[in-house]
């Protein structure tokens, strides 16, 4: 069988410690952006190629353009961060299909780094892409607040009130916040190379897409299940 069977009792948690890069693809709303700003399409599928880049902004100058002050960052996100161009946000490769699925059994929280000018017309479109909105529990950040803290309070708050279960990231340092948790962490190489993983020692699991995720998984949704019932017979024979 290939989907997951329904566990009972209460759900195990899942951390998405991101929205873009795992849950949604804004490749073409970057390309997108930069070809506004004066870029041309060869230079920017080149900048983009290489992961190390895909959350700088890029520095460059055409004979009509020069786009390398220190203000670049403020033109950028003015035009990058814009309805129109939110709409041009793709679900990355079978995460409709999957974050469904996992919904079926898990309690899943998303740590997006968007702020909060931007909930709203996030989640409508998210909302046409086929994500569970009204189950998902996506977090996003506040104005004036920095990422870094932002990100750590989440991670506590939620771990927190749910000490164990299961997390992806997509930055070795971000396994260092559930390390005195009980949690299971995988990578997911959208923003980092394997290697980038393999260095950390501290991954269960390093992921290339949403089926290598939804693999391992369901594997341990098995356990779980195998587990509580297990749980189970002892209890009976206790009672009896």
């Amino acid at each position: 069988m290939n989907e997951m069977a329904p566990v009972e009792n209460s759900k195990p948690v899942l951390v998405l410690c991101a929205l873009d890069n795992l849950v949604i693809d804004n490749y073409k709303r970057k390309m997108a952006t930069y070809l506004e700003l004066g870029w041309d399409k060869k230079s920017i599928r080149k900048y983009l190629q290489d992961k190390n880049n895909m959350m700088r902004v890029a520095s460059f100058n055409t004979y009509k353009t020069s786009f390398t002050a220190s203000s670049r960052r403020n033109k950028y996100y003015t035009v990058y961060n814009r309805n129109d161009m939110l709409e041009k946000d793709n679900p990355w490769q079978d995460s409709v299909k999957f974050v469904n699925e996992l919904n079926e059994n898990f309690k899943i929280f998303i740590i997006s780094a968007r702020k909060e000018n931007l909930e709203k017309e996030t989640r409508n479109i998210m909302k046409k892409m086929g994500f569970p909105m009204k189950d998902l529990e996506i977090y996003f950040l506040k104005q004036n607040q920095s990422l870094a803290n932002y990100r750590r309070r989440t991670f506590e708050l939620i771990a927190n009130e749910n000490p164990s279960g299961y997390a992806i990231t997509l930055s070795p340092n971000d396994i260092i916040p559930f390390s005195k948790y009980d949690y299971k962490v995988m990578g997911f190489t959208s923003l980092k190379y394997m290697e980038d993983f393999s260095r950390s020692n501290k991954t269960i699991e390093v992921c290339v897409t949403w089926r290598h995720i939804i693999s391992y998984l369901r594997l341990e949704l098995k356990e779980l299940e195998a587990k509580r019932k297990e749980k189970e017979v002892k209890m009976v024979s206790v009672s009896e």
